[in-house]
């Protein structure tokens, strides 16, 4: 230890535990003073905001403490022991960064990350885990878990003790660390996840129930700050009960007397089974502690275990080629390669779609009739197939049919179609758990969710495998049986994605796979008497025309019931940034928003609003960035940020879009500008700056790699953000606010209310994770009925209310007849 005291301690990442870890090893307690651990100090950062405040925090302390911001390679080779406390969505940036990784060699690494264990750590470091063998010239990785009370110094540190073990001079340091912001404990590995939960979580569980006995106590009455006090008290000195040795259950017994008010607050927690939902919320954090251990997503880097297996998928489909052949069908050609053929799309007969309609009819009951643990238990099992053993052909079969590099194939049709299925399951449990509260006695109520009487239409676009699985598992998890029509531009795709549901288990009729022409297939169905609902993903004007014609077959009494429409269509999503962004971030989240995927995202940014005192910084910034993307085919060319758009009569309108756009006098290129169709569908990303924030490029959908930005003066923010409202072509999917201002997010948040379904602040707008931000817009971009909840499980529900009684009715008069 008095070695360390010569040396210099590092924070990656300096939030507020970060701080609090800062805070109590520079400017130690009067009985702490004398040991000193170390001699000097960084921080490092992010944004300039971050910088400066703790410049000023530590304003006294500057001649120890060195704030770095953007040079993390020089902070951590002056360092020697080095905190990681970066955000976990961050991490894989940070350490994969050039020079990191020779800048740590030898060092200790102390994460305090929660989700990242040390064998993630040291694979993304060095590519592999660390062994007793190959530590040389790698980091000391030490994993530990401070909580949110560091800030006052009461954590308790969890610090791993795993293999190959730490030199204990390294482990005692960690404790010596951790003890000025509380007290640590050693512990298992395999204890990590629940000690998340345990520690971790635990002070937010608290602060909710101090928080719901406080609004308790303003109820009857009690001033809030005088409940505030009383509460925090009680809690504190429950606390320092609990920690003297008092059994909780007899300090329970020794606060209640009978007949008193203490027990009869218990009785109604009991009744309401309090104990039985804190228990709950805790085992659920510990099932999200280790989905975030082990759910993560392969990174594809070169020499990666991941990528070799991707690697052979693609090789063993391409030497397939053309797959699933059939005899009446069109031909779909790869995006990359227009020349080489990848699949067919079968055209399905009328008489055909009609039989697959009464295919599906005739399993309606048994399906309905099916336990709900039954039919999850099947989407569960796919989620497992999905991740598993077809995740490589899936992700090969969207790279190739789609046009997606290895990063947006795995996020798609890897893990997002197996969250769709897995989560799908939860929402629809959560649905179910709705029941009425306790009424009067003597009678119960309770809600039957059923299934719609008829059968449910789906229509998947080309741009996401995992759509179509979440177009079918949601109305099918709820019993309806579904017809489901797929994009021909990722037909073979969505055909593994059937076959795997029917691998799962899942009865071959429930579900009706009916490639063919959409407006055959669409007529046959809005013709059936028994069509009960649209769930859709499209375009605006697709679903505007199907919507009429609903609505035409309701006029005319075509259906049983009023179909339930679900629909997510178009978007002309924004970036606004403000004077007080930060403008590095900004530009990233533009970048990846605009041009991953090739701009063929619903949510993808196309238009940008950018201050005049920042567009030089902004707009130097994106031109550079737009350079460095790389443009290439998917599978050969494996590293490329941006591949082929999906079809020719999209290239051919984007192609028209870009010819205007460089004769327009109204327009100044960016960068891009350019394509080539000479081996596939390639357009390069494409920036413009407009003088008017009305121009039709404002307003026209592209769904293609090119974005318009628009240069405001920084005194018309209130205008610009009427301008931002106003137009985008009716629609209002995503939209984003970049600012550190807290005003003015707030403003903006208020005068954009109704301009985006998904609002993102000081993030890109196709930034949804389901479980996390559930989707959909409003105006013309969809119904807005939120995938990713329980909320779309409910349009493909026809609840029934039922009411019993369990006492005899007396008599038919009422009091007043008397």
């Amino acid at each position: 230890m008095a070695e360390a005291r010569n040396k210099t301690f590092c924070i990656l990442g300096c939030g507020n535990l970060g701080t609090a870890i800062l805070e109590n090893l520079i400017n130690p307690s009067s009985n702490e003073a004398d040991s000193l651990l170390f001699a000097k100090f960084v921080a490092c950062v992010r944004s300039e905001r971050s910088e400066q405040a703790l410049k000023e925090r530590f304003s006294k302390n500057l001649q120890r403490l060195t704030v770095s911001r953007g040079d993390n390679v020089k902070a951590l080779q002056e360092a020697h022991v080095v905190v990681l406390g970066a955000d976990p969505s961050d991490i894989e940036a940070v350490l994969t960064a050039p020079n990191v990784r020779d800048a740590l060699a030898n060092k200790l690494l102390i994460s305090v990350v929660a989700g990242w264990t040390r064998q993630k750590l040291e694979t993304t470091l060095y590519g592999s885990e660390t062994t007793a063998s190959n530590q040389d010239g790698r980091a000391w990785v030490l994993r530990t878990l401070p909580n949110i009370a560091g800030l006052v110094a009461q954590s308790l540190t969890a610090i791993e003790i795993s293999e190959p073990a730490l030199p204990d001079e390294h482990v005692q340091l960690a404790e010596a660390i951790f003890q000025r912001v509380g007290k640590t404990i050693r512990i298992d590995p395999k204890l990590m996840n629940a000690n998340t939960a345990l520690a971790g979580s635990t002070p937010a569980f608290f602060a909710v129930i101090c928080d719901a006995l406080i609004d308790a106590g303003v109820a009857v009455g009690v001033p809030r700050a005088m409940a505030q006090t009383t509460i925090y008290q009680a809690m504190q000195g429950t606390a320092s009960l609990l920690q003297s040795g008092i059994h909780p259950g007899i300090l329970k017994d020794q606060g209640t007397s009978p007949e008193g008010c203490t027990i009869a607050g218990l009785m109604v927690m009991e009744e309401n089974a309090v104990r039985g939902h804190v228990g709950r919320a805790l085992r659920e954090a510990v099932t999200v502690a280790r989905l975030m251990e082990t759910e993560t997503h392969p990174t594809y880097e070169r020499g990666s275990p991941e990528r070799r297996k991707l690697e052979e998928a693609l090789k063993k489909l391409r030497s397939q080629l053309p797959v699933q052949a059939t005899s009446k069908s069109e031909d779909q050609v790869l995006p990359s390669e227009h020349a080489t053929t990848f699949t067919n799309y079968p055209l399905a007969s009328k008489e055909q779609v009609s039989a697959a309609i009464e295919s599906a009819l005739k399993a309606k009951k048994s399906w309905e009739e099916t336990p709900f643990v039954d039919r999850a238990a099947i989407f569960q099992k796919a989620a497992e197939l999905v991740t598993t053993k077809y995740r490589y052909e899936l992700i090969a079969a969207t790279m190739l049919g789609q046009g997606k590099n290895a990063w947006q194939g795995e996020i798609d049709a890897a893990a997002e179609l197996a969250d769709f299925f897995r989560l799908n399951c939860n929402f629809a449990a959560e649905l179910l758990e709705r029941q009425p509260t306790r009424g009067t006695n003597g009678m119960w109520s309770r809600m039957d969710y059923r299934p719609l009487e008829g059968f449910v239409y789906a229509v998947s676009p080309f741009n996401f495998t995992a759509l179509g699985g979440s177009l079918i598992s949601g109305p099918a998890l709820m019993g309806n049986v579904v017809l489901w029509k797929p994009s021909q531009y990722n037909i073979y795709a969505s055909t593994l994605v059937y076959k795997i549901l029917l691998e799962a288990g899942l009865p071959p009729d429930v579900i009706q796979f009916v490639p063919g022409d959409a407006q055959q297939i669409t007529d046959t169905v809005l013709a059936h008497r028994d069509f009960a609902g649209l769930n859709f993903i499209g375009s605006s004007d697709v679903f505007r025309t199907i919507y009429a014609r609903i609505g035409q077959g309701i006029g005319n009494k075509t259906y049983r019931e009023f179909p339930r429409v679900v629909g997510e269509t178009s978007g002309k999503n924004f970036h606004l940034i403000h004077s007080s962004a930060d403008i590095p971030s900004a530009v990233n989240h533009t970048i990846r928003g605009a041009y991953e995927y090739q701009g063929q995202k619903c949510s993808a940014t196309s238009r940008v609003y950018v201050p005049e005192s920042r567009a030089n910084e902004f707009l130097t910034k994106l031109k550079a960035g737009i350079k460095e993307i790389t443009v290439g085919n998917p599978d050969k060319d494996f590293e490329a940020f941006v591949g082929p758009v999906i079809h020719r009569r999209s290239f051919d309108k984007i192609k028209s879009v870009i010819d205007a756009a460089n004769k327009d006098p109204g327009l100044k290129l960016i960068a891009g500008g350019t394509y080539d169709e000479s081996v596939g569908f390639y357009v390069h990303p494409t920036a413009y700056q407009a003088t008017s924030p009305e121009h039709k490029l404002f307003n026209d959908e592209i769904f293609g790699p090119v974005l318009v930005v628009h240069v405001y003066p920084d005194g018309d923010w209130s205008k610009i953000l009427k301008s931002v409202d106003q137009n985008g072509g009716g629609l209002a999917l995503t939209g984003a606010v970049f600012a550190e201002n807290r005003a003015v997010i707030r403003e903006a948040e208020n005068a954009l209310r109704y301009s985006a379904g998904n609002f993102y602040i000081n993030c890109k707008t196709t930034a949804a994770l389901i479980g996390q931000q559930s989707f959909g817009g409003a105006r013309a971009s969809g119904t807005n009925d939120k995938a990713g909840s329980s909320d779309i499980l409910r349009r493909f529900t026809s609840p029934r209310m039922i009411k019993e009684e369990f006492f005899p009715q007396t008599t038919f008069k009422y009091p007043s007849n008397h």
